[in-house]
């Protein structure tokens, strides 16, 4: 994890404690992006196809990137989180 990594986390948890950001879709991100995981990968652990598990990263991401949130991903994490996470 780069440097940010940390930052990164503190903002997917205030977006779910704070935000109405869904868990699991902070749990994909982190599982995706920090741990590399397959979407197979994560399915599997969860018991739901990969689809579902794409369709829960997806929508995450599209909570993070909805203007009324791009106060918290300014910068260098805004630049960070959008490289890794559409890639």
């Amino acid at each position: 994890m780069g440097n940010n990594s940390k930052e990164l986390l503190e903002i997917l948890d205030y977006f779910t404690d704070h935000l109405g950001m869904k868990p699991r879709q902070k749990y994909v991100i982190i599982l995706r992006i920090f741990h590399e995981m397959t979407f197979k990968e994560i399915g599997e652990i969860w018991g739901v196809g990969p689809a579902t598990a794409r369709n829960h990263y997806l929508n995450g991401l599209r909570f993070c990137r909805h203007p009324s949130r791009q106060a918290y991903l300014k910068g260098e994490n805004l630049h960070y989180f959008q490289a890794i996470a559409w890639s």
